[in-house]
């Protein structure tokens, strides 16, 4: 008897079903995973620890396949798929409750090859499946009824008290680094290397071990843990909505961490709030510019006393990093030795006029050269630019440059930007 398509029976249904969709994403049957690897994975994908980098090649598809078990409906998904390489990614959850239909569809294939004496990629459909990321030290991953199990491995009582030591390791929350005993590289907790370090030797700080390198898959993951230590089920949320768009790069995020101490805390999509040593700051997004607050404070014998509230510092930005930088230079201090200074600026003012008002502009302007030189929060200021801004700059140039009639009009314009 001579097997059906079900892309032959169904893609009339499937049209007429995706008209109906917001999104309009390409089809995968799941006939067509015959010649995909399926890779299962213990958690989301978004939440996996080298998503960083699969992201560049992943894009979403509408999975059709029969539902045997419903009265022969058809059901279509958004899955996740590598098109390069033919990946499909599924979580432990979602394999669970399409295995047994995917089988069904992924068979008809096999059937549908050997009947055209095509060659087969795969003999069963068992064949296509990659559940390496499913590793549990201990125990072997099967599938019984259509469903993942995992079944405990004949183990030594030693092996089981460094298994049991392991758990306990990954069960301290204020553990951050995870590395081997011999390794050369730490991790984060949620970093799938650290599943393969067997259970003797894996080791964990709260402390940047020495003489390791960071793991390229997971550093920044990593480093928002330590970020978000207040928070730590925001670091997805405030990487994606305050970091990923102002371009922030690890090394930036590194030093912002590990040399500055910030921590974070996402009040909503718009406000961020960061702390560093006592005090603490808000960032609101208005439009496209950032705006930075300070906690109240009242000044007492012993310096100053922490109060509620918070106040405008009148610092704005289109970037983040010119803040993170004003933040780590302001100094309580400084901002005493600033107030009194103008108060003894307005008392020789007052007593000898315009004279003493000339000598006051001229130091200002040599002091704030000086601090121009140091202050990175001032050269970041001064000469960064964004995306946008350099955007609108360039079709300026160009709607100047289509303007002008002579080669030597455009040869004038062009040497008075490089004065500039």
């Amino acid at each position: 008897m001579q097997v059906v398509s079900e892309k032959v029976l169904y893609e009339a249904e499937v049209s007429k079903l995706l008209e109906s969709k917001p999104v309009l994403y390409e089809v995968l049957w799941a006939e067509d995973l015959v010649d995909y690897t399926i890779k299962v994975t213990p958690v989301p994908l978004k939440r996996h620890s080298d998503y960083a980098s699969l992201k560049r090649n992943l894009s979403n598809r509408y999975l059709a396949f029969m539902n045997t078990a419903g009265r022969g409906r058809l059901r279509i998904l958004v899955c996740t798929i590598d098109a390069k390489q033919k990946i499909l990614y599924l979580n432990e959850t979602e394999f669970n409750g399409i295995w047994r239909f995917l089988k069904s569809a992924i068979n008809r294939a096999i059937a549908i090859q050997r009947e055209e004496n095509q060659g087969r990629s795969i003999n069963k459909p068992e064949d296509a499946l990659d559940l390496s990321e499913l590793y549990r030290q201990g125990y072997a991953v099967e599938i019984k009824n259509d469903i993942l199990c995992y079944v405990e491995t004949d183990i030594s009582e030693e092996e089981r008290f460094f298994i049991s030591e392991r758990d306990r390791i990954l069960g301290k929350k204020n553990n951050i680094y995870f590395y081997a005993v011999q390794g050369n590289r730490y991790h984060d907790r949620d970093c799938l290397n650290v599943k393969f370090i067997n259970a003797k030797d894996l080791r964990a700080s709260v402390e940047k071990p020495e003489k390791l390198c960071a793991c390229t898959k997971c550093h920044r993951r990593l480093l928002m843990r330590k970020a978000t230590l207040l928070h730590p089920n925001q670091i997805r949320a405030i990487d994606n909505s305050f970091f990923i768009p102002n371009d922030i790069s690890d090394f930036q995020l590194e030093k912002i961490v590990e040399q500055y101490g910030f921590v974070f805390e996402m009040m909503d999509h718009r406000t961020l709030k960061v702390f560093n040593g006592e005090d603490s700051w808000i960032i609101r997004l208005y439009g496209d510019v950032y705006t930075l607050f300070h906690n109240n404070y009242k000044m007492v014998e012993s310096g100053r006393r922490i109060r509620g509230g918070y106040h405008d510092q009148n610092v704005r930005s289109e970037s983040l990093m010119v803040l993170f930088e004003y933040i780590h230079e302001y100094s309580f201090n400084k901002h005493v030795e600033a107030s009194k200074r103008k108060r003894q600026d307005k008392i020789l003012k007052a007593k000898y006029g315009s004279l003493m008002d000339r000598y006051i502009q001229l130091k200002n302007k040599i002091r704030m050269r000086r601090y121009n030189r140091k202050s990175k929060y001032r050269f970041y200021k001064n000469n960064f630019v964004t995306q946008k801004q350099y955007n609108k700059t360039i079709d300026k140039m160009i709607k100047a440059a289509k303007q002008m009639e002579s080669k030597e009009e455009l040869i004038r314009y062009y040497e008075s930007l490089k004065k500039k």
